[in-house]
């Protein structure tokens, strides 16, 4: 069965098409993720990914905010940008750790006054991921 000689319209449509194909998977990428969990954390040292600093998707900022018991309802905040230093307003028993291209929320020497809401938002050219903890000290 023959078929029709394709025009240069078909010809539009079907690069249209196949654009719209190989941008669709970049479209479901740029939508913003959140995630909440509760962590029981004892006297050790511990480390909480936050997020994954790739090649083909650069960190361009980092802020997470502390709010615990001890402090009363007042929040630090810890700040990272593209090109910049890390930024630490919070005491030395919370930090923002670099390993193997993953950045981490470093927890040390938490007593249960430090139960309380940590928010640490991560962006790069994707969008931005959202990681909420609530943290309980045994």
């Amino acid at each position: 069965m023959l078929k029709p000689p394709k025009t240069a319209v078909d010809g539009q449509m079907e690069a249209l098409r196949i654009s719209f194909l190989l941008l669709l998977p970049r479209c479901v990428c740029l939508l913003d993720a959140e995630v909440t969990l509760v962590k029981t954390i004892g006297k050790e040292p511990d480390f909480i990914p936050i997020c994954t600093n790739e090649t083909s998707n650069i960190i361009l900022l980092i802020v997470c905010k502390i709010r615990t018991e001890r402090s009363s309802g007042e929040e630090c905040r810890m700040l990272y940008r593209d090109g910049g230093d890390f930024v630490h307003e919070c005491d030395s028993r919370f930090t923002l750790k670099t390993r193997n291209h993953t950045v981490f929320l470093h927890l040390t020497s938490l007593t249960p006054a430090d139960i309380g809401n940590y928010t640490c938002e991560c962006s790069d050219f994707n969008g931005t991921h959202i990681l909420h903890l609530h943290v309980t000290v045994r």
